[in-house]
């Protein structure tokens, strides 16, 4: 059976080499979040997928931890020699300020490093994005040449999350040769090696492109022409996550005609609002939700997935979400009979359960 490939690359904060199998929001790492969601799709609703799938890991983490290294590095030199001269006395308080939040804290880095630095050094020097999508797409490359057979039906999907979905847009570019040269790329992909799908999650692409005003004119877009980068491409955007909602990817709104009629079902947007987790930015809050697994399934499992399915599964979801336990409370006092045990600890177990959910969200 052909298998899919599915590259996996990380977004703002710190992260493992392995970061897949890292426990992440829920205490379940992204790896076993998935596969249960894959795994649950064939065992319970009777899902017979054509491919096999294999994740990986995809990191630039200690590109970004070099540098803060290095920033923390020069504003101890500059506070030093602020330290010989009385006239920059408040100044070296003001770098001193600077150099204690760019040091972790109990092995943590502060909520400046770790949600708003990365994205505003990524964004805005040239040479920390050039070493960033060198070092991804070096890593990209060498697993489509040593795992993937196309000979046999293999291909390649890419997720990126948070900063990664700008990494990834930049890489692919890079990779697929659009005007764009590293020196230390050392691979080059061409049409026939066009990837199964791309999925961008709290995608700052837009937000983060150098050139907003010709970012959709680019080759990154879906399609079957072995021209395009990706067959599919999919956005996945919270309602209530401000990342990616800051300027949205919506290529539509800029430019009616960004696809032509024959590739327009290969685009999926998928817009999200449902709660269940308090960590609404995480990835793992992402693809707890159907509505963003299940059309990425479709296309790694090379099947349709039956109405059915997909109407339970979104059901189920929406049921355990505070929101819908919530709902399901409501309609417990409508059979509430108090001279009934049964339906009295009913009732109670369903209230301490929204209760014990939203001390959850609180914290």
């Amino acid at each position: 059976m052909a298998t899919r490939h599915v590259l996996c690359v990380h977004g703002i904060g710190s992260h493992t080499d392995d970061w897949i199998n890292s426990p992440d929001d829920g205490d379940i790492s992204f790896n076993d979040l998935f596969l249960d969601r894959w795994n649950n799709l064939q065992t319970n609703h009777d899902y017979r997928p054509r491919h096999d799938i294999k994740l990986y890991s995809i990191h630039y983490n200690d590109a970004i931890e070099r540098l803060l290294g290095n920033w923390v590095e020069q504003l101890e030199l500059l506070s030093n020699r602020m330290s010989e001269n009385a006239n920059f006395q408040k100044e070296k308080d003001f770098f001193d300020g600077l150099i204690e939040k760019a040091k972790p804290a109990d092995d943590q880095r502060s909520f400046l490093l770790t949600h708003i630095l990365d994205l505003l050094v990524f964004a805005s020097l040239y040479s920390v994005q050039d070493s960033i999508i060198t070092k991804v797409g070096n890593q990209i490359g060498q697993i489509l040449k040593d795992e993937v057979d196309y000979n046999r039906g293999d291909q390649a999907c890419v997720i990126g999350h948070s900063m990664g979905s700008s990494v990834v847009e930049k890489t692919l570019k890079a990779l697929f040769s659009e005007s764009v040269s590293l020196d230390g790329l050392k691979f080059r992909l061409q049409g026939n090696e066009q990837l199964a799908a791309v999925m961008l999650v709290a995608n700052v692409s837009y937000t983060l492109a150098r050139k907003r005003d010709a970012f959709y004119d680019s080759i990154f877009r879906p399609g079957g022409d072995e021209m395009r980068i990706m067959k599919h491409l999919l956005n996945a955007n919270h309602k209530l996550d401000p990342v990616g909602n800051f300027k949205p990817f919506d290529p539509y709104r800029h430019n009616p005609d960004w696809l032509p009629a024959e590739d327009q079902d290969n685009y999926h947007n998928l817009e999200i609002s449902r709660l269940s987790s308090p960590m609404v930015h995480s990835i793992n809050h992402y693809f707890r939700d159907p509505n963003v697994y299940l059309p990425l399934f479709e296309i790694l499992g090379g099947r349709s997935i039956a109405k059915t399915v997909l109407v339970k599964l979104r059901s189920d979801f929406e049921t355990d979400t505070p929101l819908g336990k919530f709902r399901s409370a409501r309609e417990s006092l409508k059979e509430l009979d108090v001279t009934d045990a049964r339906s009295m600890k009913e009732f109670y177990e369903k209230v301490k359960a929204l209760s014990d959910y939203a001390r959850e969200f609180k914290k």
